[in-house]
């Protein structure tokens, strides 16, 4: 199957796909301890790691003249900038959600988190197939990133109509995320050094997938944090080590790449 393909899959089981409504029971996390006047604090100060990791990205790929040795034309490091500009983001949205969780806050934390969805497969794209489609990179970016913000606005705004609205398309574009993750691992010749970190990446994000459904159980079992609280924690990790990714690769020999300079953000 081809990206185009993999692609229009998950567009259709965006349309096609009954509606899933957002029960109000989410916002009701196990751990509600407040801390140094801080409601919820864990769930709120463990964001402070998106923060981090998120403006460690920006620092690292800006200016561009710093990226030589791990990117072969700097227009590819756009998407990355992207990426660590929504996980930044996320930080601050979730902060905000978790101080007081409500539907109206919760939008304010999923809408970084779908751009930062939307920019990972367009940095993917750009680091196998940035020698054949280097102006679709940077053509990419806007579209990749309005893609992302509709599947949130379309939950808002059927929420408001429906009950707990349509949450598909916003769960189909995180599945994609990773789908694609997975297809350029498994279907495209790597242009880089460090691709397998991607697999790293990969399963760092299932774990925390998986502590986020088991919130109340590792909480009542004795853990320090909720499962909720270690989804934070294990999902900057997950971005902290494209980071890692991107410091420790080179590019792989092949041709030359004619490059064109990319005013530094």
């Amino acid at each position: 199957m081809s990206l185009f393909w993999l692609t229009a899959a998950f567009v259709l089981l965006a349309v096609v796909l009954p509606p899933i409504a957002q029960p109000q029971s989410y916002h009701a996390f196990v751990d509600a301890r407040s801390l140094l006047g801080v409601p919820n604090f864990w769930n709120t100060a463990s964001n402070l790691a998106f923060v981090i990791v998120g403006f460690a990205g920006i620092a690292l790929l800006t200016p561009a003249r710093r990226l030589a040795a791990h990117f072969r034309d700097p227009a590819e490091r756009l998407p990355y900038l992207a990426f660590f500009a929504a996980v930044a983001l996320t930080g601050f949205g979730s902060a905000w959600y978790h101080l007081a969780p409500d539907d109206a806050r919760l939008v304010w934390d999923r809408l970084p988190i779908a751009l930062a969805c939307a920019a990972l497969p367009l940095a993917l794209f750009a680091d196998h197939d940035g020698d054949r489609y280097r102006r679709a990179v940077t053509a990419g970016i806007l579209p990749a990133l309005g893609i992302g913000a509709v599947t949130v606005g379309w939950w808002a705004h059927t929420a408001r109509d429906e009950g707990g609205g349509n949450l598909v398309p916003y769960f189909a574009l995180q599945a994609y995320a990773v789908a694609a993750t997975l297809w350029y691992l498994l279907a495209r010749p790597p242009r880089y050094t460090r691709r397998n970190d991607l697999w790293v990446v990969i399963a760092i994000w299932g774990l925390a997938r998986a502590t986020e459904w088991l919130d109340a159980f590792l909480y009542a079992n004795g853990w320090l944090l909720s499962g909720h609280t270690l989804k934070h924690l294990l999902a900057a990790l997950a971005a902290a080590w494209v980071l890692r990714m991107i410091r420790r690769r080179e590019p792989l020999a092949g041709p030359a790449v004619a490059t064109t300079p990319v005013p530094a953000s």
